[in-house]
């Protein structure tokens, strides 16, 4: 065993008779963040105050990690802290300053969040258009084809939940430039597997959650928003966060902070943000390319199983398309769900979404667990 794969072991050591392949879904925490989130909760008695300098010192760091992990290009500066995706999202949606005849194109096979928000949270005046690909289209050729004048935002997903189908984020976003559209991304299906640099693929706002491939807590979340985004929002909640120091009490309501911090309307998730930089610490010291070489490996495995067992995929066969997700079906359809019994029952721990058995190793998932999974699947056809 190399150094590398004996680190991550160690991180994530392995349960018999329990492997782990819905990181799409729920991510499982590293050990170092189990034992930061139970360090966490041994400070918290009648002393808590003597450690919440140190609670808050980590705030401040685990932005700075978010603006690395997304290439921001200031930083940590404009990174908001939300409870989860829809969060971000539908302070975009209710807060952006509308005109008369906006249109906002998304995908009809978003994840409902990045559906709902438009459709719950934009005015009666903004038509939310949700674009349908047609047969092996790219989700960004199906939105530039549907991009019109009245276009004034795309929100999308990185990856898409179902297929696994990933984003050509540079050609969407030198489109959306080219046309002076506002370009949401929803990250929650690729951060912590997929790189991002938005430093190089400019946008004006990615909304997150940390549960699943940033392998930490539940009710956090993160938004990026460029500045020129930020100033078009519109206040939609308040608290007394929002000021450049909300700890000089009383703070003075009307001097809002000019930068992420503008957003957070209150207390924060602090048990949810030690969780993060536990996580985030893991994924810096592995590195993004040997995640990402590593989740190529697991999932193009799999990918080459399923054409040998003659299986049909939601998942691209391009590889500049494919993410973390694999989506096969029985060759018989309609037993996909028995086929998913079966493997759930040996053990193995997937998801179905769409009528697909969604499979999504993570770079922590050890390679004889992809190859028992390969096995079990051919045995249960």
């Amino acid at each position: 065993m190399d150094a590398m794969t004996q680190k991550i072991a160690q991180e994530f050591p392995q349960r018999a008779n329990l492997q782990y392949f819905n990181h799409a879904a729920m991510g499982p925490w590293p050990l170092r963040t189990q034992q930061a989130v139970t360090q966490f909760a041994s400070q918290c008695g009648p002393d808590l105050l003597q450690h919440w300098p140190n609670w808050y010192a980590k705030e401040n760091t685990l932005r700075e990690t978010i603006g690395r992990l997304i290439g921001a290009p200031d930083g940590g500066r404009n990174i908001t802290m939300t409870k989860n995706t829809s969060e971000g999202l539908s302070m975009i949606a209710s807060g952006l300053a509308w005109r008369e005849g906006d249109e906002v194109l998304t995908l009809a096979e978003e994840f409902s969040s990045n559906r709902w928000s438009w459709q719950q949270c934009t005015p009666a005046s903004v038509k939310v258009v949700e674009v349908k690909r047609s047969p092996n289209q790219a989700p960004h050729e199906a939105l530039i084809q549907h991009g019109n004048p009245n276009t004034r935002l795309i929100a999308v997903s990185t990856v898409q939940y179902v297929s696994g189908t990933a984003l050509n984020l540079p050609q969407l976003s030198d489109y959306c430039r080219e046309n002076d559209i506002l370009l949401v991304i929803d990250a929650i299906q690729s951060l912590g597997a997929l790189p991002l640099d938005i430093s190089q693929t400019p946008v004006d706002a990615v909304a997150c959650g940390s549960h699943k491939w940033l392998l930490a807590a539940e009710g956090l979340g993160f938004l990026y928003t460029s500045e020129a985004l930020r100033q078009e929002l519109r206040q939609r909640q308040a608290g007394w966060r929002m000021v450049p120091d909300p700890f000089q009490f009383p703070a003075n309501a009307s001097a809002r902070a000019i930068d992420g911090r503008g957003l957070e309307a209150g207390t924060l998730n602090t048990m949810g943000m030690l969780a993060l930089s536990a996580s985030l610490s893991v994924y810096e010291e592995v590195g993004a390319s040997e995640v990402l070489r590593r989740i190529k490996r697991n999932t193009s495995y799999i990918m080459e199983a399923a054409n040998t067992l003659g299986l049909p995929l939601a998942t691209p066969e391009d590889p500049a398309q494919q993410s973390g997700i694999v989506s096969l079906k029985h060759r018989e359809a309609s037993k996909t769900p028995m086929l998913f019994n079966q493997l759930s029952a040996a053990g193995a721990v997937c998801s179905m979404r769409g009528g697909y058995l969604r499979i999504s190793p993570h770079y922590s998932t050890p390679m004889e667990h992809i190859e028992s999974l390969c096995q079990q699947i051919s045995k249960h056809l």
